[in-house]
């Protein structure tokens, strides 16, 4: 690109963005998260077991995962574990929400 004088400028990409003007894939989205396919009655269990069987790091977990949409990473220096802590401790809450609504663990 060449300015007024003729001379060629450099163009520094916007924050976020390649040269391309394409946003680096690293950017969170915005999109909405997907509505459960619960019923009342099981939004109900959940809500309860959520609240009065998972520990406090456990809804912590949920939290950050689920709503604030972070990383595994992310978590992991959150909550000052390893990532592969991380991945266990999702792999057991699955786990547990699958237990505590099994109709909907399936599919």
């Amino acid at each position: 690109m060449s300015n007024a004088t003729g001379q060629a400028s450099a163009v520094r990409p916007a924050s976020g963005a390649d040269a391309n003007g394409s946003a680096h894939a690293e950017q969170r989205t915005t999109q909405q998260p997907c509505e459960p396919r619960l019923s009342p009655r099981q939004r109900d269990v959940l809500r309860e077991a959520v609240l009065h069987e998972f520990s406090p790091s456990e809804r912590l977990f949920l939290v950050l995962r689920w709503c604030e949409r972070m990383t595994l990473a992310e978590i992991a220096a959150v909550m000052d574990m390893t990532e592969l802590q991380a991945v266990r401790m999702q792999r057991l809450i699955v786990e547990m929400l699958g237990s505590i609504v099994p109709d909907q663990a399936a599919g």
